[in-house]
């Protein structure tokens, strides 16, 4: 009896165990993987800006081991090597590339191939970087008499 009783406490500690080892499935990996076991992508900012970072979270399915990125449509390089990390779930990988300063504003479907024969696009938008605000000076207070921000006297 102590013997079964041993080995039900053991049993049970190492499935807490391993519950608490188990990586926790990030909101983007909940996300992706959805009731589609189908390849999806996500990218963020969306939309982006020419000249910022950006990233692309894609999943392939749980049986891939790669992924790349094609960046020609957006005027990077053709095939960019994705990566899984510690906080993606099996069959997720995620880049972060600098869009150019010259792409110009659009919509853009950057296509993605997965180990396992998945292929997929993700669309990301690309919006104008603002113009320059006009110059209006440091927010001083003007201190020559006379003009219309002189402080008054009274």
């Amino acid at each position: 009896m102590r013997f079964v009783k041993a080995a039900i406490v053991a049993a049970s500690v190492s499935a807490a165990v391993l519950a608490t080892a188990a990586p926790a499935m990030s909101a983007a990996s909940a996300e992706l993987s959805g009731a589609n076991a189908g390849p999806a992508g996500r990218v963020t900012p969306d939309p982006s800006a020419p000249g910022t970072a950006t990233t692309f979270d894609v999943f392939c399915g749980r049986d891939a081991i790669s992924a790349t990125l094609f960046g020609v449509t957006l005027g990077l390089a053709d095939l960019i090597l994705m990566h899984s990390t510690a906080s993606t779930m099996s069959g997720e990988f995620v880049v972060t590339v600098t869009l150019p300063s010259s792409i110009a504003p659009g919509r853009y479907r950057p296509g993605f191939d997965c180990s396992n024969g998945n292929a997929g696009t993700v669309m990301v938008t690309v919006n104008p970087v603002p113009a320059q605000g006009p110059e209006t000076g440091d927010g001083a207070t003007v201190t020559q008499t006379g003009t219309p921000l002189a402080s008054g006297t009274g």
